[in-house]
């Protein structure tokens, strides 16, 4: 996460439910990516996955489509929308 900061790149973690809640019950993970976005002030958020479609062209494959701010991406299983 702090490289996806400090790059203005784009972090997608995505885990379902069912598979995270057992790897990690207290769902640390999500809490910390959760801190350092916080942490990060103006220079991270996080969006969901309709967000970064929103903003990215369609010949984006050839290139980075979040060059202003870095965006976290959590799934919306994850309970973030």
């Amino acid at each position: 996460i702090g490289w996806t900061i400090d790059n203005k790149a784009t972090f997608d973690f995505l885990a379902h439910p069912s598979c995270l809640g057992v790897i990690d019950p207290e769902f640390k993970t999500v809490d910390l990516i959760c801190e350092l976005v916080s942490a990060a002030g103006d220079a991270a958020e996080l969006v969901d996955l309709d967000q970064i479609a929103a903003v990215t062209p369609p010949d984006s494959a050839k290139r980075s489509c979040c060059n202003e701010q870095p965006i976290v991406a959590l799934s919306p299983g994850v309970g973030f929308t």
